[in-house]
């Protein structure tokens, strides 16, 4: 553990410290407290920007609380592993430095960045992923997690993204694996200062837990209400992720791309105002959802 007057002279304070120079093309996470999630990332990415083996594929994440303490967790008495930490973010979550980067550069979408926390396991603490920080710019604005973190996948394309969970009247509490998503986002008017977003979402999903005994076969006609109940609960979740985040006027989901690659001309005269526009425009969300039982069914 090192200090400095900035990330660089901390860096730089490696080799006083140690004699060894440190080699960053096997750096695989940073992560990053939030109170400099708070006060602007930009300083503190510049080293793993422009420095020369620096890798943009290297994830990123944020933690609620100092960014030290994740590195003195234990599992079996050993330190956690970088790969351990690393491997709890979904590649396709894109939560590294060259996505980050390019977020905050294109001046239209906003960034995000994987959260990390914490959860006692018996006598460990266990790091996990919580859900994903919110940027506007280079500063952090608000965490979304549960629910609101499964909305943002869905909405992302993430495969196997987590669970949900939908009730019926006959079988009670079902617990549905969301496996694989496939997300299309089009403009269905775009000649006003509130253009209309036309989401539309293919789920595939499978329940795997049914609270209540049942003593009928599975038919089609229940795996289809199933599959009824889970997408209204998906289109549901959605929403409250795109009303919170254009209510924060944060473009997380890149909607502002969307818009300009289908009207450049149109786009660019409300560009400027992007951010407090998003609140103002209509989403029309569906979702298609497709569901197998894979928990074990009754005879």
């Amino acid at each position: 553990e090192v200090e400095g007057t900035s990330l660089v002279s901390a860096l730089e304070n490696i080799s006083k410290k140690t004699s060894l120079t440190p080699v960053y093309s096997q750096n695989m996470i940073i992560i990053i407290g939030e109170s400099i999630a708070k006060n602007g990332v930009n300083k503190f990415m510049d080293f793993f920007v422009r420095h020369c083996e620096a890798r943009p594929k290297v994830k990123l994440c944020v933690v609620e609380d100092k960014a030290s303490e994740y590195f003195k967790i234990k599992h079996n008495n050993k330190l956690i592993k970088a790969k351990d930490i690393h491997d709890l973010i979904p590649d396709a979550l894109n939560s590294d430095i060259l996505h980050f980067v390019s977020s905050l550069k294109n001046k239209i979408s906003d960034p995000y960045l994987a959260c990390l926390g914490t959860e006692k396991s018996e006598s460990e603490k266990n790091i996990i992923l919580r859900g994903v920080a919110v940027f506007s710019n280079e500063i952090f604005k608000s965490y979304l997690h549960d629910n609101d973190f499964l909305g943002f996948m869905i909405l992302k394309g993430v495969p196997e993204c987590g669970t949900c969970k939908i009730h019926d009247e006959n079988l009670g509490q079902i617990t549905c694996s969301v496996n694989k998503v496939e997300s299309q986002t089009r403009v269905i008017n775009d000649n006003s200062d509130s253009p209309s977003f036309d989401i539309n979402l293919k789920v595939k999903a499978s329940a795997f837990s049914i609270d209540n005994k049942f003593d009928t076969c599975f038919d089609e006609n229940l795996k289809n209400s199933i599959a009824e109940k889970l997408s209204k609960k998906i289109t549901d979740i959605c929403y409250a992720v795109i009303h919170k985040t254009t209510d924060m006027e944060t473009d997380i989901l890149n909607l502002g791309r969307t818009l300009k690659n289908s009207n450049p001309e149109e786009f660019k005269k409300i560009e400027k105002e992007w951010s407090q526009n998003l609140s103002k425009c209509q989403y029309n969300l569906s979702a298609n959802t497709e569901v197998i039982i894979t928990g074990k069914e009754p005879i």
